[in-house]
């Protein structure tokens, strides 16, 4: 299915917090003229991958509203919790590895294999303030 709006956030003021919906569990927020985008999730289905034969997962319902080459730069990858249809690896290794990311506490391990320059897990009532 098409998505319902085609956002446009290269035109968004860096004067406000503006967000949108990009599809599934990917939402893309600019706070002041940082950018930020919440579990991104590019792929058709996102699950257990075997492979060069299939993925068992969810399967998307909706096209993503942007694809990520139209996506303006990314300030900030968070990554809300690690359940297979927030984490989608083959979409966050199209992303630089110089993108700083923010991921639920005691999940780092499940990262290693992307070979992220900056990963900070955060657990309940923490914060963290990343330049």
């Amino acid at each position: 299915m098409p998505p319902p709006l085609r956002p446009d956030p290269k035109s968004w003021s860096n004067d406000t917090i503006t967000a949108a919906w990009i599809g599934h569990a990917t939402v893309i927020i600019n706070f002041f003229g940082t950018v930020i985008l919440t579990d991104p999730v590019f792929s058709q289905r996102v699950g257990i991958n075997v492979p060069g034969m299939f993925t068992l997962g969810t399967k998307r319902l909706v096209v993503p509203a942007l694809s990520i080459d139209e996506l303006p730069p990314i300030d900030l990858i968070l990554l809300s919790h690690a359940h297979m249809d927030h984490l989608d690896p083959s979409s966050l290794r199209k992303f630089s590895k110089n993108i700083p990311f923010v991921i639920a506490n005691n999940t780092s391990d499940l990262f290693r294999s992307l070979r992220l320059k900056t990963v900070r897990e955060l657990d309940w009532g923490e914060n963290i303030e990343i330049a």
